[in-house]
């Protein structure tokens, strides 16, 4: 038996916001914190960045540390072709 990890991305989460030049107001999903955001300062957007990045480098270490052959799948792919081409290739996308 094989126990693999899915990882599911979402481009939507892994590029900071653009320089539209006013303030946001953004919620957050999971919490429902209701943050706003300067979208054209410079600062704020390397700060998303970075903590894009950190999440990302978490993710992939415990994906590592579990030592499965994690498959990935975007939220903008159609989840059952990403699924079968990973699985026909013996799991290892």
């Amino acid at each position: 038996h094989d126990l693999r990890a899915i990882h599911v991305t979402d481009p939507a989460e892994s590029r900071p916001f653009p320089a539209i030049g006013e303030l946001i107001e953004i919620e957050d999903a999971e919490t429902g914190e209701v943050r706003v955001l300067d979208a054209s300062n410079a600062g704020v957007r390397s700060d998303q960045s970075v903590g894009i990045r950190r999440r990302e480098r978490r993710v992939q270490d415990s994906l590592q540390a579990g030592s499965s052959h994690p498959i990935t799948i975007s939220t903008e792919d159609d989840y059952m072709t990403s699924l079968a081409t990973a699985f026909r290739s013996g799991g290892r996308g």
